[in-house]
């Protein structure tokens, strides 16, 4: 009886397209920051599950992906790639957020006629303020706003000191999402693996 529920479980598991949207600006480079970012990234690679899309943005003053195409299909071949280009993700440049998070959106919007049933997130880390594109934090939030035409739910992580609250709550707040804050002296890896083992699996 015990493994007819498991399976009943599994099978109303919804898939899930997903962008990791991670911050490389220079000041990553200080407390160790960048090395707990990408093991939080490579924990969330590690745990897709099958039938999951996702991509990664890496962002600095310029924006870079890990697929250009779009969304790549969760397996161990993606899987394989992804791991590495976390792996090779440096710290440098300034903080291109309004330009990261539209190429997120974009990513996940080419998915619409053929993606229905699925949960459409972004999982965004920052460590700073914007300092590239839009700065006004109320103007940025527009912009996103009128953009995230698919419902997509934006999870939102700052990192010390030197982010914008406001900015981060109210990105969270008006994509369906949560916001979180991690101190110096706390573990960045911990807390987005227990997040993401938390709403991984969506019913």
């Amino acid at each position: 009886q015990g493994q007819g529920v498991g399976k009943l479980t599994e099978e109303k598991i919804l898939p899930k397209d997903v962008v990791f949207c991670v911050d490389t600006s220079g000041s990553m480079l200080q407390q160790n920051k960048m090395e707990q970012a990408r093991d939080a990234l490579k924990y969330c690679i590690n745990h897709l599950r099958p039938g999951d899309q996702f991509n990664i943005i890496d962002f600095s003053t310029t924006v870079r992906h890990f697929h250009q195409h779009g969304l790549i299909e969760f397996n161990e071949e993606s899987k394989q790639k992804a791991l590495a280009y976390a792996d090779a993700m440096t710290a440098r440049g300034a903080t291109a957020i309004e330009e990261a998070l539209l190429l997120s959106l974009k990513h996940l919007e080419k998915e619409v006629s053929l993606r229905n049933q699925r949960l459409k997130m972004i999982v965004f880390s920052t460590d700073g303020l914007p300092t590239v594109g839009e700065r006004d934090a109320s103007k940025l939030l527009k912009t996103i706003s009128e953009k995230n035409s698919q419902h997509v739910r934006l999870f939102a992580f700052g990192e010390g000191y030197d982010v914008n609250t406001k900015l981060l709550d109210f990105l969270a707040l008006d994509h369906r999402g949560e916001a979180d804050y991690i101190l110096p002296d706390e573990d960045l890896t911990k807390k987005i693996s227990q997040f993401f083992d938390r709403v991984g699996s969506p019913i």
